[in-house]
């Protein structure tokens, strides 16, 4: 009962977000969402998939990583998808080698901060994904200037229309692979 309440008061609030204007940047990030070939995808869970990706595999100790979301409706019938920012959408997990970096103190402050705001929403056809609205600043909340090789994935709780209750969906797991900046001798 709890749920179905939450559920409903979430929706309510939303649907107010929905009667707002669009901006000409969310129709371009909608319609860019259409064109979805190349992704890789995590596992399909309750009609949805996650994909996330950076602009490119190799980057310099201290350049900044931005990481892209996308939320996919992998279902048979159209579904309503709440969003707010990708920090507050998300939680990441970032693995070097044989340990998890944990967010910084400034990263925990972003993360808390993000917490409130206003969110949108939208409805997404089978087939159709939406991106998050703004990307995740990694190199912002996780301190990744040690050269190495990190492993990273997206969690995102997502309303499971038919149970009426929340999951975890889990995107696929990309690598980055943070290089030395230094000239070497």
């Amino acid at each position: 009962m709890k749920t179905r309440c939450m559920y409903f008061l979430i929706v309510g609030l939303l649907s107010i977000s929905l009667v707002e204007e669009t901006s000409a940047q969310d129709f371009r990030l909608l319609e860019q969402a259409t064109n979805l070939t190349g992704l890789v995808w995590g596992k399909e869970r309750a009609g949805y998939s996650i994909s996330i990706s950076t602009a490119k595999a190799k980057y310099n100790a201290g350049e900044p990583i931005d990481v892209k979301t996308l939320v996919k409706n992998v279902g048979t019938n159209q579904i309503f998808l709440g969003s707010a920012d990708a920090i507050r959408d998300y939680d990441l997990v970032v693995m070097a080698t044989n340990e998890i970096i944990f967010p910084t103190a400034r990263g925990k402050k972003m993360i808390r901060d993000s917490a409130s705001g206003s969110a949108t929403g939208n409805g997404l056809k089978p087939g159709q994904a939406e991106p998050s609205y703004g990307h995740y600043p990694l190199t912002e909340i996780y301190d990744l200037r040690k050269p190495g090789k990190y492993r990273i994935y997206a969690t995102r709780k997502l309303y499971d229309h038919q149970s009426n209750e929340w999951v975890k969906v889990i995107s696929n797991t990309i690598e980055v692979i943070v290089e030395d900046a230094r000239p070497k001798k």
